[in-house]
């Protein structure tokens, strides 16, 4: 079963029926809790939002059902750490990942993605909003921040970013309250921005410029490396398809894709194994073998590693 969301990001907790928990604010006083239904699944939702300047959110709950969401999010810059989820982006295609840190710019585009059931969404974010980038920063830092939104933009996700994950941590472990509090929260959200900036600074490179047949080639392999992830598809024979020395085609394919080729090879065969946990009675040994990984260890930790649960929990999730 699938179920359709549509809505604007400022009426998501109206029009999905989160419940306002009254006196439980596990992640800390100053911010409003709310719950999922339990037809819809179970978990909470909390933000901190002190005023029109910027957003604190953390989410800990997961679905009984694949949704697909289709929002309207208003303008603002976010950066969230997920430590748990499974699901795609639709437009452009971009497959989430569990231990990652991700950007996404609001007031651009509808922001459209399908969420898998019952693997835990559990991430901690900021959203700063227009007012904060662009009237407080440019008053109390003239010139320092003025190309946030391209920084923002060209963030590519990674597990990469050890400071940032810290910071989002100490966020969601936070359990001040009063004026302490909000000092607290102000100081990370600049903390926050500076970190982005010296991000954007040390892994800036020269993007490469593609043509049309790049970009052809690139799509042909993607439906090759579709048709045959399960194989051990080694570097030698990907160039030999591509017609790309291995350099070239290592650039090109992650311009392309925002991945390695091992990560989409990794993508292709994890999201077949979820297919193949909720959909059949396999073991997790066979299910290993049938998504191309001889090891089922290894397997599970990998899986663990891009949803943020094991094999086993996924398939207890789907058939209890």
């Amino acid at each position: 079963m699938l179920i359709m969301i549509n809505n604007t990001y400022n009426n998501f907790l109206n029009e999905i029926n989160f419940i306002p928990i009254n006196g439980y604010n596990p992640f800390g006083p100053n911010g409003k809790c709310y719950e999922l239904p339990k037809k819809l699944g179970k978990g909470i939702f909390w933000i901190y939002n002190p005023n029109d300047m910027f957003d604190i959110k953390i989410h800990d709950f997961y679905y009984y059902e694949n949704q697909i969401f289709n929002n309207d999010l208003p303008e603002g810059l976010s950066v969230t750490y997920y430590e748990s989820i499974s699901g795609e982006e639709l437009f452009p295609y971009k497959k989430f990942s569990s231990n990652v840190v991700r950007t996404h710019i609001g007031g651009k585009s509808s922001f459209k993605a399908l969420i898998h059931k019952n693997i835990p969404i559990r991430c901690v974010g900021i959203e700063i909003k227009p007012s904060y980038y662009n009237d407080y920063l440019k008053k109390n830092y003239p010139g320092e921040f003025d190309n946030l939104e391209e920084i923002f933009k060209s963030f590519e996700d990674t597990s990469n970013f050890p400071t940032m994950i810290n910071l989002l941590n100490q966020l969601k472990n936070y359990k001040g309250k009063g004026s302490s509090a909000k000092l607290f929260y102000e100081s990370k959200i600049i903390e926050a921005i500076s970190l982005m900036v010296e991000y954007h600074k040390n892994h800036n490179k020269t993007k490469i410029t593609l043509s049309n047949i790049d970009k052809e080639i690139i799509f042909n392999l993607n439906m090759y490396i579709k048709d045959h992830y399960t194989y051990n598809l080694n570097q030698n024979l990907l160039t030999q398809i591509a017609g790309m020395c291995s350099t070239k085609l290592k650039r090109t394919f992650k311009a392309i894709n925002g991945c390695t080729i091992t990560e989409y090879i990794q993508n292709c065969r994890i999201s077949r194994a979820e297919h193949l946990l909720q959909s059949t009675d396999l073991t997790i040994n066979q299910i290993s073998s049938a998504v191309g990984y001889k090891n089922a260890s290894y397997f599970s930790e990998l899986f663990k590693r891009e949803t943020g649960i094991t094999p086993m929990e996924y398939k207890k999730n789907n058939f209890k």
